[in-house]
């Protein structure tokens, strides 16, 4: 039988989940874990609790400092898109945010539970990898931070502990860096990327001083492209550049056959998306 509790203090939800080690399923937005009740699928890998988040202040909320976007695991996707302040400091945010399911969706789901879900296609994963972000962690045991691409193990496979939730994320702001995310999809609403892509660079006389590219839906986990990035570092972003960029793109990526598209099709729109979606930055 399942059992289900919503605590209103992060403290409370920690003893939750030290007496109840690898039993809990935690409960954000719900727009994954509550679909998969509905279909009477039951809680993952026999678990038998519900812990419901959404009561607990401490997890909401966000502030925006020298240190940079400081978010509340709870904090709305919708919050992202529409906050003008999140906008201004993290705009890869609110580009993200714009292609994210719909409206309803959007308005439940949280960037902790895109998190903790561990989708290779998560949207908001794109953005975080892109900034360098880190996750915050608290358990009944003690707080530790980790960056984001440690945090993402596999699907559906994160580095967190049986005990612990995720508190909130550090994002750096990247001031005065040109930015661009494109997804595509196949359908206008409501898609789960086939492939995406999320950049920003920095131009200094001219050239590359910093390149960040992220990719997602083509390996186990969205992580960036080292490969591509030290091609466009010191360079000028001219077309050729560009396109050897989209090219080197292509080791640093593993793409599956599934329902949505091939492997092979997968790597085209790796290397055709990369270096359309630098254009785009670049004449940002």
């Amino acid at each position: 039988m399942t059992s289900y509790v919503a605590p209103a203090e992060l403290v409370e939800a920690l003893g939750i989940l030290a007496e109840r080690r690898g039993r809990v399923s935690l409960l954000a937005g719900g727009t994954d874990l509550v679909p998969r009740l509905r279909q009477s699928a039951g809680l993952p890998d026999g678990r038998d609790t519900i812990v419901n988040l959404k009561r607990i202040e401490a997890l909401r909320g966000f502030s925006i400092g020298a240190d940079g976007l400081a978010l509340g695991a709870l904090t709305t996707v919708t919050t992202l898109r529409r906050d003008e302040s999140i906008a201004t400091a993290v705009p890869l945010f609110s580009r993200t945010a714009d292609r994210f399911a719909s409206e309803q969706v959007r308005n439940a789901a949280t960037i902790g539970g895109n998190v903790v879900n561990a989708s290779p296609a998560g949207d908001l994963q794109i953005p975080l990898l892109v900034h360098g972000a880190r996750a915050r962690l608290a358990s009944a045991r003690g707080a530790r931070t980790l960056a984001i691409a440690d945090v993402l193990l596999g699907p559906g496979k994160t580095a967190l502990a049986g005990d612990e939730i995720l508190v909130g994320l550090d994002v750096p702001l990247l001031d005065g860096y040109r930015i661009s995310f494109s997804k595509f999809g196949l359908r206008p609403a409501m898609e789960i990327a086939v492939v995406s892509v999320g950049v920003a660079l920095r131009l200094e006389d001219g050239r590359i001083s910093d390149a960040r590219i992220a990719l997602g839906a083509v390996a186990p986990t969205a992580r960036r492209s080292p490969a591509a990035e030290a091609v466009l570092t010191g360079q000028r972003p001219d077309r050729e550049v560009l396109a050897a960029a989209g090219e080197a793109a292509l080791g640093d990526v593993s793409p599956i056959d599934d329902v949505r598209a091939s492997a092979d099709y997968r790597r085209h729109l790796v290397r055709v998306m990369t270096r359309r979606t630098l254009a785009d930055a670049c004449a940002g």
